[in-house]
C-alpha cells in the first residue's frame, strides 16, 4: 500500500512540473501518468478480500452519494477544460477521482448497479479499448481532408465509423483471441 501510494504520489508532482515545463510530454509520458493508474490500484487494494462479504453486495445510500459525485467530477470537468489549458496536472484530479470513486462505489451502488451496469455501458465498456484505438486516426484523417475543423456531420460519421470499427475489433480479433486456449498464460509482446 505505501509503495503505491509513494509511486502516485511522486508521478503526479512529476505531472505538475511536466504540465508547466512541458505540456505536450506531461500529455504523453506515462511518468506523469503512472498516477492516475496507482489511484485504481489503491481501491483494488482496498477491497481485496471486500468482495465476499455481505457488505459489498448489500445496498448503501452512502455508495450511492460516492458514484454519484464521482459522476458529477467527471461531467465537471468537461466544463473546466478548454483548448487553453494545461491537462492533465491539476485538471485531471477531478475526472480521475471521479472514475476512483465509481469504481470504489461498485456493486454498492444502485446506481452502478442501474446504469452503468446496464447493457448499453457494458456494450461501451467491452468496445472502450478499440475505440480508443481507433477513434484517433480516424478524428486526424477527417481533420487532414477537411483542412481544419471537420463540420458536425463529418465528425458524427466518423463517431459511427469509430464505433462500428470498435465493435468488428472486440468481436472478431479481441474475442477470438480471448477464448483461444492456444494464448491463455501466454506473454505476447509486439
Amino acid at each position: 500500500l505505501m509503495v503505491v501510494a509513494v509511486l502516485a504520489i511522486v508521478s503526479f508532482v512529476t505531472s505538475i512540473y511536466l504540465v508547466e515545463a512541458h505540456p505536450v510530454a506531461a500529455f504523453y509520458s506515462p511518468f506523469g501518468r503512472f498516477w492516475e493508474l496507482m489511484l485504481g490500484a489503491l481501491v483494488a487494494i482496498g477491497k481485496l478480500g471486500d468482495e465476499g462479504s455481505s457488505d459489498a453486495r448489500g445496498f448503501s445510500p452512502v455508495w450511492d452519494g460516492v458514484s454519484l459525485a464521482g459522476v458529477c467530477a467527471i461531467v465537471a470537468t468537461a466544463f473546466l477544460i478548454s483548448p487553453t489549458s494545461k491537462f492533465p496536472g491539476w485538471l485531471a484530479v477531478a475526472p480521475v477521482l471521479g472514475a476512483t470513486m465509481i469504481i470504489a462505489a461498485g456493486r454498492r451502488s444502485a446506481l452502478n448497479r442501474h446504469l452503468l451496469g446496464s447493457q448499453f455501458f457494458v456494450f461501451i465498456g467491452l468496445i472502450s479499448y478499440p475505440l480508443y484505438l481507433w477513434h484517433w486516426p480516424l478524428i486526424s484523417f477527417a481533420h487532414i481532408v477537411s483542412g481544419g475543423m471537420p463540420s458536425f456531420s463529418v465528425r458524427l460519421n466518423v463517431l459511427f465509423v469509430s464505433l462500428l470499427c470498435a465493435w468488428l475489433t472486440c468481436r472478431y480479433l479481441e474475442a477470438p483471441i480471448r477464448r483461444s486456449s492456444s494464448y491463455r498464460g501466454q506473454l505476447v509482446l509486439f
